[in-house]
């Protein structure tokens, strides 16, 4: 890495890291974050009956829908998580873990939600490919990383689909959630943090659907596919002029 003109960093937090850790020049970093197809992640294409049945398949009645997306390993966080939902003071409330993992990880979270006796809200959806009905679905997302996120996809596509968001304060998240505009940040590792924040969100249905629509409007200014191609593309560019003959 430290032979090329230009490095391509998916986030501020990346493109620090290079600097801190590589010594790479900060003026050689082109930064591009990561971003969302706004046709394919958009809440308008959704319908009711959609997200009626998405509902009802992740959660099987009418109460709030809590969603985690991503892959159970143990840095994601989902330990943490089941204790917040634990802690929480709104017990009226269905989780879903949608995302494949480590086997024998998932089999010690079922353990542990069945000794806190929460297993009737929180439920292991498996890996899925319809993400962004799933999203559609919910009230609230979560991404619960303990170690930082490079960038941190899940947090950009809940915000695309209108949704919310509560994230670890540390990694990519710093860059994608804007506290107390489109979610909340909280800090890593805690559930008394993460329960207060839950709880927060639930008790203002008005306030979250307000910060859903600012979600959107922050990942179309800031996060799309298109986005992301133009500042790639910009670092391309740059090697170019300089190897052009002259």
């Amino acid at each position: 890495m430290l032979r090329t003109p230009v490095v391509i960093a998916n986030s501020l937090f990346i493109r620090d890291h290079i600097i801190s850790i590589y010594g790479y020049p900060a003026a050689q970093i082109v930064v591009a974050p990561r971003g969302i197809e706004p046709a394919l992640f958009d809440p308008a294409t959704i319908s009711a009956k959609q997200r009626a049945d998405m509902r009802t398949e992740l959660g099987g009645s009418g109460r709030p829908l809590v969603i985690m997306v991503g892959r159970i390993t143990s840095w994601k966080g989902h330990a943490i998580l089941i204790d917040a939902i634990a802690r929480l003071t709104h017990k009226d409330v269905d989780f879903a873990f949608v995302g494949s993992g480590i086997d024998n990880l998932i089999v010690e979270l079922k353990t542990k939600v069945a000794a806190l006796g929460i297993a009737d809200r929180v439920h292991f959806a498996g890996s899925r490919r319809d993400i962004p009905v799933v999203l559609a679905a919910a009230d609230l997302a979560i991404s619960a990383s303990t170690r930082p996120e490079a960038f941190g996809r899940a947090a950009i596509e809940a915000q695309a689909m209108g949704v919310p968001v509560i994230a670890t304060d540390h990694g990519g998240s710093r860059e994608t959630v804007i506290p107390g505009k489109t979610g909340w940040l909280v800090t890593p590792g805690d559930a008394d943090a993460m329960a207060s924040a839950i709880d927060e969100a639930l008790a203002d249905p008005a306030r979250c659907a307000e910060m859903g629509a600012s979600g959107r409007a922050n990942v179309l200014a800031h996060f799309t596919t298109q986005a992301m191609l133009e500042k790639e593309f910009s670092g391309y560019t740059r090697v170019l002029a300089r190897t052009a003959p002259r």
